[in-house]
């Protein structure tokens, strides 16, 4: 949600001026470990990009 809300912000600022270009916003899906440098999540020491589409009752990154 936080992303959401930091993408409406950034584009609603942007309209207000004259650019050349794109901008593009993507979500994290792994804020946490976006900070620290890591793609694999701390607890489980699973990487998200191999675990889709996962298992509904499975780890924390399924």
């Amino acid at each position: 949600m936080v992303m959401k809300s930091a993408a409406s912000w950034l584009f609603k600022s942007i309209r207000r001026r004259l650019f050349r270009g794109a901008v593009q916003a993507f979500p994290l899906m792994n804020p946490l470990e976006f900070e620290a440098g890591s793609r694999h999540i701390t607890i489980s020491r699973e990487y998200l990009n191999r675990s889709f589409p996962g298992n509904p009752n499975g780890s924390l990154g399924e």
